[in-house]
C-alpha cells in the first residue's frame, strides 16, 4: 500500500473492517444500513466495535510536507526508538539554556550508548535538515541585498523550457536570465557542504593562495587505515588494552570493518585525532622545515573512510624556474637530496619475519 496516498480515516476503516470480518461483527456501513429491528436483534453498536478492537499504534503519512522549523516534536515522532520517553526534543523552547540545532545533534551523536550514531537513518535525516537550513539562510541573506531586485525580475521571466534546457545542455551566454539564476544558485550552493558549488569555492580559495604564495612545494595525501587501528576500535567501544594488544584478542579484519562501519562518529573522532597530531608535528612542529602556508580538504573513499589532501608551501622565495636552474649546481643538488632523505622515511621492519631477523642478528 502506498501510504502517502492513504488518509488516517481510511486506515481506521480498514482495520475495523478486518477485525469485524475476523469476529463476524458488522462494520459501521453495515450497521448504518440495518433497520431498527435488526439493530435490536444484533445489539451491536459502533461503541461495541471500538471496545472490542485491539489498540494499534499508527503513524499515518500525508502528502503535505511537515514543518521542519519550530517543530520540537518532529524528531521525537520520526525516531521513537531514539527518544523512547518523548523528551529531549531539539529546539525545545522551554529549555532554560538555548542550544542550536547543530550543537544539539553533535551532542546526541556523542552519546555513550552510541544509539544515535548507529541508527541507520538518523544522521542522514538531520544532515539533510542542516543542509536545507543552511541553504535557506544564505538565500535569505542574498535576497536581502539591494541588487537582488533586478535579479529577481530576470528570474521571473524564465520559463519551464529554459530550465529544462539548462538541465540537459550548457546554457548559452545570450540567455542572461538563465545565467543570472545559475549565478544565484552558485552563490547559495557555495555555502552548502558537499555540493558542487562548495567544491568550486574550495578551488577558488586554492587559486587565491597560489596567487599570493606561489606554487605549492609539497602535495600530500594522508589516508589512515581505520579498520586496522586499535584506537578506532577503542573509540567504537571495543574493550581493548591499547598498551597490550594480543593478536589472539584482536578482532578479525572482517569484524573490525563491521565495527568501524557501524560507528561512523567514532571513525571520524579517530580521523580527527590522527590528522590533528600529524599536522601539529609536520606543519607546526617543523618536521618538514619552515612552512608559510598549508591548505587541506577532507574526502571520503568508496567505503566511506576519510582521507586528507593537503598542499604545503615551504618558507622560501625560490620560484620553480629558479629551482630548476639551481638544481644544476652539484652542491645545491646534494643539499636538496639530503633534505628529501631527511623528511621522507620508509620503515618495513614490521613486515620482517622473526626468522629473518634472527638470521640477520646471527650473521
Amino acid at each position: 500500500v502506498n501510504a502517502t496516498n492513504v488518509s488516517s480515516d481510511e486506515i481506521n476503516y480498514h482495520l475495523k473492517k478486518m477485525y469485524a470480518n475476523d469476529n463476524n461483527i458488522p462494520t459501521e456501513d453495515e450497521i448504518s444500513q440495518m433497520d431498527a429491528a435488526s439493530m435490536n436483534e444484533s445489539e451491536i453498536s459502533i461503541t461495541d466495535v471500538s471496545k472490542n478492537e485491539e489498540k494499534v499504534y499508527m503513524i499515518p503519512r500525508s502528502s503535505k510536507p511537515t514543518n521542519e522549523y519550530f517543530n520540537p516534536n518532529l524528531l521525537l515522532g520520526l525516531f521513537p526508538t531514539l527518544f523512547p520517553y518523548g523528551t529531549g526534543a531539539i529546539g525545545d523552547s522551554t529549555r532554560p539554556v538555548k542550544v542550536s540545532f547543530k550543537r544539539h545533534i553533535q551532542y546526541l551523536l556523542l552519546y555513550s550508548d552510541k544509539r544515535f550514531e548507529r541508527h541507520h537513518s538518523f544522521m542522514f535525516v538531520v544532515f539533510n535538515i542542516l543542509q536545507k537550513r543552511n541553504a535557506c539562510f544564505n538565500a535569505r541573506l542574498m535576497v536581502s541585498n539591494p541588487y537582488y531586485k533586478n535579479a529577481a525580475n530576470q528570474i521571473q521571466q524564465l520559463t519551464s523550457q529554459d530550465i529544462q534546457k539548462a538541465l540537459t545542455s550548457k546554457p548559452s551566454a545570450a540567455n542572461t536570465n538563465l545565467n543570472t539564476l545559475l549565478k544565484q544558485i552558485k552563490t547559495v550552493g557555495g555555502k552548502a557542504m558537499g555540493s558542487p558549488q562548495s567544491r568550486a569555492a574550495l578551488r577558488t580559495e586554492i587559486h587565491s593562495l597560489i596567487y599570493s604564495q606561489g606554487l605549492p612545494s609539497i602535495f600530500m595525501t594522508i589516508n589512515p587505515a581505520d579498520i586496522h587501528s586499535p584506537i578506532a576500535l577503542y573509540f567504537a567501544g571495543v574493550n581493548l588494552n591499547i598498551d597490550h594488544i594480543l593478536t589472539d584478542s584482536f578482532p578479525s579484519t572482517f569484524h573490525r570493518a563491521q565495527i568501524v562501519a557501524s560507528h561512523p562518529v567514532s571513525a571520524a573522532k579517530f580521523f580527527n585525532l590522527l590528522i590533528t597530531n600529524i599536522l601539529e608535528t609536520l606543519v607546526k612542529g617543523g618536521v618538514l622545515g619552515p612552512i608559510k602556508a598549508h591548505y587541506g580538504t577532507v574526502e571520503t573513499q568508496g567505503r566511506g573512510a576519510l582521507h586528507l589532501h593537503i598542499l604545503l608551501w615551504l618558507d622560501h622565495n625560490m620560484t620553480p624556474s629558479q629551482l630548476k636552474e639551481n638544481i644544476k649546481d652539484p652542491k645545491f643538488k646534494e643539499d636538496l637530496i639530503e633534505y628529501l632523505e631527511d623528511i621522507i622515511k620508509e620503515d618495513l621492519d614490521q613486515f620482517r619475519r622473526e626468522d629473518d631477523s634472527t638470521t640477520t642478528q646471527e650473521d
